[in-house]
């Protein structure tokens, strides 16, 4: 079968881009084409469409589908997909910074991404794509100007971070944080811990430089039985050269920072502590990559995230937070609790279902319905079949499906209202309020 230093000649022809799917090929923007499949379509059907649409070639690894030239045939298109990116990041002068955690990661990527840009050529993870797939795509979007690759990483099951940081073979790593998150295929917290700190084992090994929360256990722990000189540490309220003394966290957050004896302000438009711990970070890795702590925090102020991630709108006079791309136990308590600690006026929660938590997930929404019933709210308003299962008091409502929340939600009177809206990805929540 073909090597993969002809593949990579393939991606050159392809003016070094790539398409897994038909329907996003640009006209006028030819790319290499390759019929990835899964447990529910096959791929290769759709080579001879990709070449129509413009494509010089696609790479197929079903020989029923090969037709001339411009088919390539490889043993496997997901595995041929990974050696191509792996041997481009090699090619390329653009140093790797890989994030992963539980929870903030994709978030603190943007930040970091924005932050970045100020000073240097930056390229990063779009979306969330940060899978087996995702981080190829990423890599093979470095060009030769970009100074920097930001590479999100995310795992469900145990040896992907691992598999994904030798595909990347990254020069910088982040944790952004270790907790309950992908407990049905990672078992457990601690399984969860071993899984994350895997991309720090591989760092290690080659001596890279690492950046961490200075409070999680898990991290502490880690580092606690060998002396690592290349590590750096941040918290949410200080980094490497800064501290920050923090005024206010919602609506939006808003700090002094102090740094080499001056003070600036700092006014985001994201909320909640776990915000202030993303910024941190991103400040941390910015200020050791040499950007002016002026330029990080401008463009920490300038930057509004959408896709349902800490977005704000007002919606029928009310206020809506909207945090409903994903959910675990430990990011819900994280924005539950600094919700909670907020002097505003008419509080509502609205949760759904958590996810992927395996045999222990009632347990786990018990503890969320627990941690609620210990500050005072306006309302909380409980969505899924999981919270349903929870002992709840008489107060808290209770909608067993996305339908039945939507059609009580329609008719409420949400004016003056400070609303927070929060729930895993299957939930798509954020249709209440479109």
């Amino acid at each position: 079968m073909i090597d993969t230093q002809r593949l990579y000649q393939y991606f050159q022809k392809s003016e070094n881009r790539v398409y897994t799917d038909t329907r996003k090929i640009e006209q006028g923007k030819p790319g290499l084409f390759f019929a990835l499949s899964g447990d529910h379509f096959n791929g290769n059907r759709f080579a001879s469409q990709a070449i129509e649409k413009g494509c010089p070639y696609a790479i197929i690894d079903d020989p029923v589908y090969q037709n001339g030239d411009q088919t390539i045939l490889v043993d496997d298109c997901l595995k041929s997909l990974q050696a191509v990116a792996s041997y481009h990041r090699q090619h390329m002068g653009a140093k790797i910074i890989a994030i992963t955690g539980s929870n903030g990661k994709t978030t603190t990527k943007e930040i970091l991404h924005a932050v970045l840009c100020t000073t240097y050529q930056v390229v990063a993870t779009q979306g969330n794509y940060n899978n087996h797939i995702g981080v190829p795509l990423t890599l093979l979007r470095i060009e030769p100007g970009h100074d920097y690759a930001i590479v999100e990483i995310g795992t469900n099951s145990h040896g992907e971070i691992r598999f994904l940081s030798e595909l990347a073979d990254p020069d910088y790593g982040l944790i952004t944080s270790i907790g309950k998150a992908h407990l049905e295929g990672l078992g457990s917290i601690a399984g969860v811990a071993k899984e994350k700190l895997s991309l720090f084992d591989y760092l290690v090994e080659k001596d890279a430089t690492v950046f961490h929360q200075s409070s999680n256990t898990w991290m502490q722990k880690y580092f606690e039985a060998k002396s690592y000189p290349e590590r750096i540490v941040y918290d949410s309220n200080d980094g490497a050269d800064y501290s920050i003394s923090v005024k206010e966290q919602f609506p939006s957050i808003s700090a002094t920072i102090s740094s080499q004896g001056k003070e600036y302000d700092l006014h985001s438009d994201l909320f909640g502590q776990h915000n202030l711990l993303n910024i941190s970070a991103a400040c941390c890795i910015g200020r050791h990559l040499h950007v002016p702590i002026e330029d990080c925090l401008h463009a920490v102020n300038s930057l509004r995230l959408s896709n349902n991630r800490t977005e704000k709108l007002e919606w029928k006079g009310g206020q809506i937070y909207l945090d409903a791309y994903n959910a675990n136990p430990s990011s819900v308590k994280e924005v539950v609790t600094a919700f909670s600690d907020t002097d505003l006026d008419q509080k509502w929660l609205i949760l759904g279902d958590m996810y992927e938590l395996g045999p222990d997930e009632i347990e786990e929404h018990q503890g969320i319905v627990d941690l609620l019933t210990q500050s005072s709210w306006a309302k909380v308003v409980l969505v899924g079949e999981l919270f349903g299962q929870a002992n709840r008091p008489d107060s808290f409502l209770h909608f067993k499906d996305f339908s039945s929340c939507q059609e009580w939600f329609q008719l409420a009177t949400v004016e003056n209202a400070h609303i927070l809206i929060k729930a895993s990805r299957g939930m798509a929540l954020e249709r209440l309020v479109v």
